[in-house]
């Protein structure tokens, strides 16, 4: 049976057809307020750092204590650690904003990684987003909703050009749109709700954004990546 030349074999695979293209295009914004102190150790870190330290003492070298005193002063090094140390009074890490569960503080969970979740005047919570224009750049976009939803006094650091994840969706019926995520660290300033883009906001943990978002299938596919716990 004569071979026919590779180049004029039909190919035994299907070109995969590639997604009709949106209506909407949508920019969004996941902005994240990084922990202010260390989270609580392990137990396992505990026992560690206390093995560590009884093996330290053992082979350390005492040094003479005439090299930490002073010529013609007597015990200072030990005076002034005590002084030091009534001094010294360690800031809790439970914060008045824990206590009272204000959700919209910053000053809560501060070992824990806390995003800005927006409600629209939907009623629905969601990251501060906006619909691309025609020639408008994506993150140009997610910049600009950003301040359409929190106001121009609120500056955050954006972490890299590129989007890091989308989701495709429907919207307003038979509409198909689809929404870019793009992640930035809150840097300073004030947050200013602006009407009627947005009518609500909070800090929310990890596990807080499970009860705000409807769609339980973008918090488990899209911002299970993007969102640390």
């Amino acid at each position: 049976k004569e071979r026919k030349p590779r180049g004029t074999r039909p190919p035994k695979y299907k070109a995969p057809v590639p997604p009709p293209c949106p209506d909407r295009i949508v920019a969004a914004h996941v902005v994240e307020r990084l922990p202010v102190v260390t989270p609580e150790p392990e137990p396992w870190e505990v026992a560690y750092y206390d093995l560590k330290a009884r093996k330290d003492e053992q082979v350390r070298k005492k040094m003479p204590d005439e090299w930490f005193k002073k010529t013609g002063q007597d015990d200072m090094g030990q005076d002034v650690d005590d002084k030091d140390k009534e001094q010294m009074q360690m800031a809790p890490r439970t914060t008045e904003a824990d206590e009272k569960n204000d959700i919209r503080s910053l000053d809560r969970g501060l070992e824990r990684r806390l995003y800005l979740v927006v409600q629209g005047k939907d009623g629905k919570w969601g990251f501060p987003q906006a619909v691309r224009n025609e020639g408008e750049g994506m993150r140009a976009a997610a910049l600009r909703g950003l301040v359409e939803h929190c106001g121009e006094e609120f500056q955050i650091i954006p972490v890299g050009n590129c989007p890091m994840a989308y989701w495709d969706g429907a919207e307003g019926g038979d509409t198909a749109s689809r929404t870019f995520y793009y992640y930035s660290q809150y840097y300073t300033g004030d947050l200013h709700l602006k009407a009627p883009n947005a009518v609500d906001y909070t800090w929310a943990k990890r596990e807080e954004l499970d009860e705000l978002f409807e769609n339980k299938e973008l918090v488990k596919q899209v911002l299970v990546d993007i969102c640390d716990p």
